[in-house]
């Protein structure tokens, strides 16, 4: 989230983007939908210790305007949901959801990361430097040396 915020603010600074398993804006407001009552709350708790207004921060990244850049989206290819959730629909949604913002997002390349869950760069810090890398190649004969 903080990224995109970042690209929006101060477009002049990103010659390109990789954005690792970034949450679509209708993320919280659908996963919340299929879930049972205060599941996403609930779930959330441990991991906001910081108390994030987490509404407010989806309803800013609704709102936000990438710059035109070459971008590169990671997205985990498997994701673990608590016992209770429906994991199918769940797993379903943040599926479409993680397509939806690919193609929403010109010159965007999505890419699956198969055997990895949402803490990508723990698990998998090799796609993000391969990501990274690739658009530095690319944006390497843009740049004024």
């Amino acid at each position: 989230m903080v990224t995109r915020l970042l690209a929006t603010l101060q477009p002049a600074l990103i010659a390109g983007l990789v954005l690792v398993d970034t949450p679509h804006p209708a993320y919280m407001q659908r996963m919340a939908a299929l879930l049972p009552a205060g599941g996403w709350d609930a779930w959330m708790q441990p991991w906001n210790s910081e108390g994030v207004d987490l509404e407010l921060s989806f309803a800013q990244l609704a709102r936000v305007t990438l710059p035109v850049v070459p971008m590169v989206i990671l997205t985990a290819g498997q994701h673990n949901y608590p016992a209770e959730w429906p994991a199918d629909q769940c797993e379903a949604l943040r599926r479409e959801l993680q397509r939806d913002l690919a193609h929403q997002l010109p010159h965007a390349q999505q890419r699956i990361i198969a055997d990895c869950g949402h803490h990508i760069p723990l698990e998998r810090p090799d796609a993000i430097v391969a990501a990274i890398r690739e658009l530095l190649d690319g944006c390497a004969s843009a740049l004024e040396w």
